[in-house]
């Protein structure tokens, strides 16, 4: 698997606070140094 620098990301603000915390951890178990922006919400990004 290659690298990915950024994932952007633009889901409603309805996501849970599980439910971003999964995402997140998620993209770094896989992808240590990705970028995580802002929009998936409660706090989650980089």
């Amino acid at each position: 698997m290659g690298e990915i620098a950024t994932a952007w990301f633009d889901i409603p603000m309805a996501l849970s606070e599980e439910q971003s915390h999964e995402i997140y951890d998620t993209v770094k178990e896989l992808q240590p140094d990705c970028l995580i922006n802002s929009r998936l919400c409660n706090g989650r990004n980089d």
